[in-house]
């Protein structure tokens, strides 16, 4: 039983130092990032203030196995890429452009979702749960890919044209101030045990902040 343990022990060990010796030619180091779109484009027509200095980032150097062109991989039908501002919505854009590629697909149709709609109706339900739950839920941007196949069962989806979830003049949506004002106010809501779901709701919604 001894020599079984030892055994296996030398093997788990040897994976990792064997995976290492596999890929030495990869490496990591922390650099000085170039300004990209979110500093040259978003970052300018944003409401705050935009003098932040580029802080170090540490970055993975894979030097083989990835390809360098688009004409390396099979493109399919796409919208063009609509940019998501200052907003922890990645996980809406992405299954969004997912879905209006499958509807193309197997419909020939090309047409653009709203994703803030998908959003703001994904705010909506958790602050349902919020108050379901006596504040003990996450409630903050992020969220995953399965929360827009769950608002469309739920609220179905609308076009971009009709909710784009932006002001009419603004350039990139930035859900920085209205982010601080929903969770201060459903902080409030906790403090003073006000757990009034309508209310609650309610105020979410009337905070005006995606007005079309």
């Amino acid at each position: 039983m001894l020599k079984q343990t030892l055994f296996t022990a030398i093997i788990l060990f040897s994976i990792p130092a064997f995976a290492l010796g596999q890929h030495n030619k990869d490496s990591a180091k922390y650099t000085e990032p170039e300004k990209g779109f979110y500093e040259k484009e978003i970052l300018p027509a944003a409401r705050e203030d935009t003098q932040q200095k580029p802080s170090k980032k540490f970055r993975m150097q894979v030097e083989e196995g990835l390809a360098d062109s688009r004409e390396a991989y099979t493109e399919y039908w796409h919208n063009k890429p609509e940019s998501q501002g200052r907003t922890g919505t990645c996980w809406a854009y992405a299954a969004t452009s997912f879905l209006e590629s499958e509807i193309y697909r197997l419909t020939g149709k090309k047409v653009q979702l709203s994703e803030m709609y998908f959003v703001y109706m994904d705010y909506v339900e958790r602050t349902k749960a919020y108050v379901q739950k006596r504040g003990d839920i996450y409630f903050n941007h992020g969220s995953e890919a399965n929360a827009v196949t769950r608002m469309m069962q739920k609220h179905s989806a609308i076009p971009y044209e009709a909710y784009p979830g932006k002001q009419p003049k603004q350039k990139f949506h930035d859900h920085s101030d209205m982010m601080k004002e929903m969770k201060a106010y459903l902080e409030s809501v906790k403090e003073q045990n006000a757990w009034d779901s309508e209310a609650v709701v309610s105020t979410i919604k009337s905070a005006g902040l995606f007005t079309a």
